[in-house]
């Protein structure tokens, strides 16, 4: 290869590298994230601020599901997870299971992650 014919490669994989690392801060500075996290914008309009909304399946299938709501929004309910051998006991606020989430009247304040509380289920005659 001629030397300008690489300084010109060199040069644009320069470039690239720059364009990708200020993007990656720009994103950064402004709350965002590029793999997800952080308030979604409405909009230029002002619209409302979406967030990301997991519900942690805690051993159950399916493991995550991940949904977008606005602030203030309350949620629908997913479909139930399953897991062999236990019953399912709802959606908590926190891993260990202590404060329910309620549909009916819980709002999207912010990113949020719920978690499947689950308990044994009991063994049927046949499995006894």
């Amino acid at each position: 290869m001629s030397g300008s014919l690489t300084r010109s490669i060199l040069t644009a994989a320069a470039l690239i590298a720059l364009v990708a690392v200020a993007t990656f801060a720009a994103v950064s500075l402004l709350g965002g994230s590029s793999v997800g996290g952080g308030a979604v914008s409405g909009g230029a309009d002002g619209g409302a601020e979406v967030f990301n909304v997991y519900f942690d399946g805690n051993g159950g299938d399916p493991a995550e599901t991940k949904v977008q709501a606005e602030r203030g929004s309350r949620l629908s309910e997913p479909v139930q997870p399953v897991r062999v051998g236990y019953l399912f006991g709802g959606w908590y606020r926190e891993s260990v299971c202590i404060t329910p989430w309620n549909f009916a009247t819980d709002a999207v304040g912010g990113d949020t992650v719920l978690y499947a509380k689950w308990s044994f289920a009991p063994l049927s005659g046949a499995e006894a």
